[in-house]
Formats: structure tokens, C-alpha cells, sequence
């Protein structure tokens, strides 16, 4: 866990010091350098060719990458026809912890089945980011 102290913008009296604060800030969140970060890396010709269409993203490949399913979390194949929630992905990662009739329940107990959906998973840091709307 770092810390990160940002000086008063008033200090910041001239763009090479705001460079190093923002140098700081990728330094502490990033484990890779930001020029091999995707944004960087990929175009969206790279993308788009094979006209892939709606299959260009893969959840599931996307969770495996991030290292994921894991002891702690699993996939979860509830939403397979979208009827969990429609605007998430047939593939859900849920704590490890959490049966399909946890996740039912929490659904049916949230506006749309809108539950807290894992959608990024640090496995250097252990850390995920979980979304969720109401």
C-alpha cells in the first residue's frame, strides 16, 4: 500500500513539476511501463480486423488474463441468456463463497439484477474494482 502526497496545485509552478507529480502517480499504479499499457499498444485497426464484430471482446479470456478464476473468485454462468441482468456479460466472476442461489437472490433484490460485478482484478496486487449501478 503507497501513499501518494500531492503538492498544493499552487506549487506547481511550472509544467516540468507537474510532469513528475503525474510521473509519481504512474508510478505507484502501474506494475508495467505506461508505453506497454493497451492504450499504447494497440490500435483499432488491431481490433477490428477479422471482423470480429461483437466477439472483438471476451470476457471470459479477459478474466483469465487477469488471472481469475482464483480461490477467492469464479466464474459464474447465471447470466448465459441475459436474463440476470441484461446489460452485463453472460460470463459474471462472484466471491468463490457465493452459490448461483446467492446470486439469484441478490439480483432479485437489486434494480435491474444490477448486483456488484467484479470487473478488474490486480492478481500482483490483490486488488479487484467491482461496479455495480442502482
Amino acid at each position: 500500500f503507497s501513499i501518494l502526497l500531492l503538492p498544493p496545485l499552487s506549487s506547481l509552478s511550472s509544467s516540468s513539476a507537474a510532469s513528475d507529480v503525474y510521473k509519481r502517480q504512474v508510478m505507484l499504479t502501474s506494475s508495467i511501463p505506461i508505453q506497454r499499457a493497451f492504450a499504447f499498444t494497440h490500435s483499432i485497426s488491431d481490433l477490428l480486423s477479422g471482423s470480429r464484430g461483437w466477439k472483438t471482446y471476451d470476457p471470459e479470456s479477459d478474466f483469465r488474463r487477469m488471472g481469475l478464476p482464483s480461490m477467492e473468485w469464479r466464474f459464474c454462468s447465471l447470466n448465459q441468456t441475459f436474463t440476470l441482468c441484461s446489460c452485463y456479460p453472460q460470463i459474471l466472476i462472484v466471491p468463490s463463497t457465493s452459490t448461483d442461489q446467492t446470486v439469484r437472490e441478490a439480483a432479485a433484490a437489486r434494480q435491474n439484477g444490477r448486483i456488484p460485478a467484479l470487473t478488474f482484478w490486480s492478481p500482483t496486487h490483490e486488488i479487484g474494482l467491482l461496479r455495480c449501478d442502482s
